[in-house]
């Protein structure tokens, strides 16, 4: 895969469609947002809500996070989550529940 820095948004792209994209190409939320930052100058505190609508992407980290590390309970994983995507914990733990019941992300 190519790194983000090759990533350029195509003329006229939002910064949804160019998430969209990415998402669809096969990358995940980190990969996304570190295109985002390069490309549209968006700030770290602004990437938590706005990767909220790009499920896979996020899956597809949670899945990376996961195999990372062997945390000693969901709830080591969860802060992990927060602490990693810069989300709530509350929002953390709706999106470890979600990945534990979701199907393997490609």
């Amino acid at each position: 895969m190519r790194e983000y820095r090759e990533e350029h948004p195509l003329a006229a792209e939002s910064k949804q469609d160019y998430a969209r994209r990415l998402e669809s190409e096969g990358h995940d939320e980190m990969f996304i947002r570190k295109g985002l930052r390069q490309h549209f100058s968006m700030e770290l505190k602004e990437l938590g809500d706005f990767c909220e609508e790009f499920e896979i992407a996020r899956l597809r980290h949670l899945a990376e996070v996961a195999k990372l590390h062997a945390y000693p309970d969901e709830k080591a994983f969860v802060l992990k989550v927060s602490k990693n995507l810069g989300i709530s914990v509350d929002r953390a733990e709706q999106w470890v529940k979600r990945f534990k019941l979701a199907d393997p992300v490609d």
